[in-house]
């Protein structure tokens, strides 16, 4: 990609990448009040810029964002707006391999790991060497945002390292540890589709469907309809020749059965669904 591309209200769970956007440095994605959970990895960039406010990526086993060679995760405020994303219980919240930089200041965003920080998981990994290999900014302002369950903000949170590439950045250019500062952190507030509602569940309906109805096909028998999705889903990600079209098949008898007496948790269900089939393709 080399241009602005954009996504509002998007719903992404059980996939590998929720989001994957690869690109040049012109190219860019804004991503608005998303729900992107329960994937191995939320957001992932290459090489572009990657841009988010308001909604929810939680819940990710391995990821909340991967920032990949070149690329800029921006979660920043200004003087009248902050994203407030709500980046929460992610294995590491945002993890960099050679980004070229994270811009977190004035963000208002939620960035507790799972198990509540402490762990240098809330920012991990390399960001590459400036210009003419002059060394990326050492420290580095992040503030305005939460971090851990303790409310402070510490070494313990973050493991940042500039990565040299010896071949065109030789000696004295060496790996040199970046400082990150915080210096206001804060108890963050959630925005859009992260904002508790009385009644509402945690997971998403792949996940949790009480009320959902055990159905029987030519593949499922007796078995609750969220499960044979889960299972149907986790199928799509074993694609390989025949398995195509055993996968599709699979996704048709869930979509195509009919309910005998839907709730609104199944409506919901299967619309939730059917957009993570689309997302497929």
């Amino acid at each position: 990609m080399s241009f602005p591309s954009n996504s509002d209200g998007g719903y992404c769970t059980y996939n590998d990448e929720g989001y994957f956007y690869e690109g040049d440095a012109t190219a860019s994605l804004t991503v608005h009040n998303p729900w992107i959970s329960e994937n191995s990895t939320g957001i992932r960039g290459v090489g572009t810029t990657i841009r988010v406010d308001c909604g929810l990526v939680s819940r990710n086993t391995q990821f909340g964002f991967n920032m990949g060679y070149n690329s800029i995760l921006d979660m920043q405020g200004t003087a009248t707006f902050s994203p407030q994303v709500t980046a929460t219980d992610n294995g590491t919240t945002i993890g960099l391999n050679i980004a070229r930089r994270i811009e977190l200041i004035g963000g208002y965003n939620d960035l507790q790991p799972l198990g509540g920080g402490g762990s240098q998981s809330a920012i991990n990994g390399t960001v590459r060497a400036g210009v003419n290999c002059n060394p990326f900014p050492l420290g580095l302002d992040v503030s305005n945002n939460h971090w851990n369950m303790n409310g402070n903000f510490s070494i313990d949170d973050y493991l940042v390292n500039t990565n040299v590439n010896t071949t065109y950045c030789p000696p004295p250019f060496f790996q040199q540890a970046v400082t990150l500062i915080d210096s206001s952190p804060i108890s963050a507030t959630p925005c859009g589709q992260a904002i508790p509602c009385p009644g509402c569940r945690v997971e998403s309906p792949m996940a949790d469907c009480p009320t959902c109805e055990y159905i029987t096909t030519s593949s499922y028998t007796n078995k609750i309809l969220n499960e044979a999705a889960v299972e149907a889903s986790e199928r799509i990600k074993q694609i390989d020749g025949i398995e195509l079209v055993e996968s599709l098949a699979l996704f048709a008898e869930v979509l195509l059965y009919v309910i005998s007496a839907p709730d609104a948790s199944e409506n919901i269900f299967k619309s939730v669904f059917g957009k993570n089939v689309r997302g497929i393709w």
